[in-house]
C-alpha cells in the first residue's frame, strides 16, 4: 500500500530536487509534479470499527459512563523511501532490529487504539481514551529529504484548515431537522452521520420501543441544539497513553548551510554529520484532558523534547563524526570490567563472566578499530578523485562518472565477509590497472591520428599527473573493500544495515 508525497508544484519546495525516474517512476493525478517524492508504504493495514448499542446500557443505573465506539488502526510494517535525485538514501525511515533487539513473530509495528464513551448524564460531548505503541525505529534522514518533508506537511496541513473552515449555511439546516426526531441515545450513538442515526431510530420503531424511549427523551428540542453544538467542538481527549518506550537510531547527512533556518540552526543543519545516534521516546500518560488533535501533538512532542534535551544529549552527540567509534571502544571497556561482576551477581559463574566480557571487549575494540580506519581511507580517497578531478586534461566526464559510480555503488554492495572483501578488492585493482592502461593507450592513439609521433607523446605526458593519482583511488578502494569485508563477517547485521540504507544501482 504505497503513498506517494508529492507537492502539487515545483514552487512548494525550495530545493527543487529533481527524482530519478525508471519504469516504476509514478505519473499521479493532475496537477502533480512527479520531479518531487518520497514514498511511504504500509504493509498489512488492519482496521477495526465497533459500535456499541446504547438500549441496554441505559437500563442499568450503575454504569456511570457510556462506551459509544471503538476504533483499532494496526500496521504491521511502515516505511518511508526516499526517492530525491541528489540523496543517495533508500529508506528513510523503518523497523529498527537487531541482534539485541529482535523483533517479534507477527508484531505490529504502529498500533493506535480508540476508545469514545459519553460520560454520565449523557448531555455532554463525547470523551475519548487514545493508547498509541509504536515499535523501534531506524532513521537515515538526508538534509534534502527533511526539507522537503517540511515543505510538503507544512502545505499540507495550510490547505487542510482551509478546507475544515466550517460552512453554517450549509452544515446547520439538515443537522437540525435530523436530530430533532431522534432519541437521545441513538443520537449520541453516531453523531457524524444523520442517515444511520435515524435508520437506528426507524428500527427502535419497528421493534415497539418508541414509548421506552420516549421515556429517557424529556426535551428533545434542546438535546438537539446540544449536539449541534457539541460536533463543532475539538475532539477532548480524556486519557492519553504513549504505551512502550520507542529506541530510536539515527543518521543524519547534511549538505549545505540554509540560513533561512537561521544562522546557527543553518550551520548546524549544513554541516552536521552524525552515525548511529541513539535517543528514546518516553512513555507518556496524560490523564487530565487534552482539547484537539493540535494539543495533544504539541503536549507529546514538548515532553519528548525536554527529555531528550535533560536526559539524552550524550546519545545524540555520541554519533558526531568519529564519536560512535569511540563510544563503541568505551563500551566494550566497560563490559570487560562489568560483565564479569554482573555473571557473578547471577549464578556466581565468574569464569563465564570473563568470557563474555572478554568477547564482548574483543568485538567493540575490532569494529571500532575498522571503523576508525575505514573512515580514514575514505576520506583519502574522496580527496584523491578531487585531485584526480583537478589534474585530468580537459573533460574527462566518462572516467568521473566510472569513479563516483563505483564509490556509490560500494556504499550499497558490501563484501559479505572478509574473503569476498579480499576477491572485490582484487577485481578493483585489476580494473583500475586495465583502465589506466586502456585511457593511455587512447590518448596516445589519438594524439598519434591527429599530431603524428609528436602529438602521441604530448597525450601521454598530459595523462602523467592522473595517472600518479589513480593508483591512490584504486588502492584506496581496495582497501576499503577488505576492511568492510573484515566488518560484516565479525558484525553481519551492519551489512544488512547498509544495504538498506544505501540506494542499489540507480533506483
Amino acid at each position: 500500500m504505497p503513498l506517494l508525497l508529492s507537492p502539487s508544484s515545483p514552487q512548494s519546495s525550495p530545493s527543487h530536487t529533481p527524482t530519478r525516474h525508471g519504469r516504476n517512476a509514478a505519473s499521479g493525478g493532475r496537477g502533480r509534479n512527479p520531479d518531487f517524492l518520497m514514498e511511504i508504504q504500509l504493509s498489512k493495514v488492519k482496521f477495526q470499527h465497533e459500535v456499541y448499542p446504547s438500549g441496554e446500557l441505559d437500563c442499568d443505573a450503575n454504569l456511570t459512563e457510556q462506551p459509544v465506539s471503538r476504533q483499532v488502526f494496526m500496521v504491521q510494517d511502515l516505511e518511508i523511501r526516499d526517492r530525491l535525485a541528489t540523496s543517495q538514501m533508500n529508506k528513510f525511515l523503518y523497523l529498527y532490529c537487531s541482534k539485541e533487539m529482535p523483533r517479534k513473530a507477527h508484531s505490529n509495528m504502529l498500533t493506535v487504539k480508540v476508545l469514545h464513551v459519553r460520560p454520565e448524564s449523557g448531555r455532554s460531548p463525547q470523551e475519548c481514551c487514545l493508547r498509541v505503541a509504536l515499535m523501534p525505529l531506524r532513521l537515515n534522514i538526508d538534509q534534502d529529504a527533511l526539507f522537503f518533508l517540511k515543505d510538503f506537511f507544512t502545505s499540507l496541513s495550510t490547505e487542510v484548515e482551509v478546507l475544515m473552515t466550517p460552512d453554517p449555511e450549509v452544515k446547520k439546516p439538515p443537522g437540525a431537522e435530523v436530530m430533532c426526531s431522534l432519541p437521545r441515545h441513538h443520537s449520541g450513538f453516531k453523531e457524524p452521520s444523520p442517515v444511520i442515526s435515524f435508520s437506528l431510530h426507524k428500527q427502535s420503531s419497528q421493534n415497539g420501543s418508541v414509548d421506552s424511549v420516549d421515556a429517557f427523551n424529556g426535551d428533545d428540542h434542546n438535546f438537539a441544539h446540544e449536539e449541534t453544538s457539541f460536533s463543532d467542538q475539538p475532539i477532548f481527549f480524556r486519557e492519553f497513553r504513549f504505551t512502550s518506550e520507542v529506541p530510536i537510531r539515527l543518521d543524519y547527512h547534511g549538505k549545505h548551510v540554509s540560513m533561512d533556518q537561521g544562522t546557527l540552526a543553518g550551520i548546524l543543519i549544513g554541516l552536521a554529520q552524525l552515525n548511529c545516534s541513539e535517543l528514546k521516546l518516553k512513555r507518556l500518560c496524560y490523564r487530565h484532558g487534552l482539547l484537539g488533535v493540535d494539543k495533544l501533538f504539541s503536549y507529546a512532542i514538548s515532553e519528548w523534547l525536554a527529555d531528550i534535551k535533560k536526559n539524552q544529549l550524550p546519545g545524540i552527540l555520541g554519533g558526531v563524526g568519529p564519536m560512535h567509534s569511540l563510544v563503541q571502544l568505551v563500551q566494550g571497556l566497560k563490559d570487560l570490567v562489568w560483565l564479569p561482576i554482573e555473571q557473578y551477581r547471577k549464578d556466581g559463574r565468574i569464569v563465564r563472566g570473563f568470557q563474555k566480557g572478554a568477547a564482548s571487549f574483543g568485538t567493540s575494540t575490532a569494529m571500532a578499530a575498522l571503523e576508525l580506519t575505514n573512515r580514514m581511507v575514505q576520506t583519502i580517497q574522496a580527496a584523491a578523485e578531487t585531485a584526480y578531478d583537478m589534474v585530468s586534461p580537459g573533460p574527462s566526464l566518462i572516467e568521473t562518472k566510472k569513479i563516483k559510480r563505483l564509490s556509490r555503488c560500494r556504499l550499497a554492495h558490501q563484501p559479505v565477509d572478509l574473503r569476498e572483501g579480499v576477491a572485490k578488492a582484487y577485481s578493483v585493482v585489476k580494473e583500475g590497472i586495465a583502465d589506466t592502461a586502456h585511457t593511455i593507450y587512447e590518448t596516445a592513439a589519438r594524439g598519434h591520428e591527429n599530431r603524428g609521433v609528436t602529438g602521441a607523446v604530448g597525450g601521454v605526458l598530459r595523462q602523467i599527473p592522473p595517472t600518479v593519482v589513480k593508483p591512490l583511488i584504486v588502492a584506496t578502494e581496495a582497501t576499503s573493500n577488505v576492511l568492510g569485508g573484515m566488518r560484516n563477517q565479525i558484525r553481519p547485521d551492519v551489512r544488512q544495515e547498509e544495504s538498506q540504507k544505501w540506494r542499489l544501482g540507480e533506483d
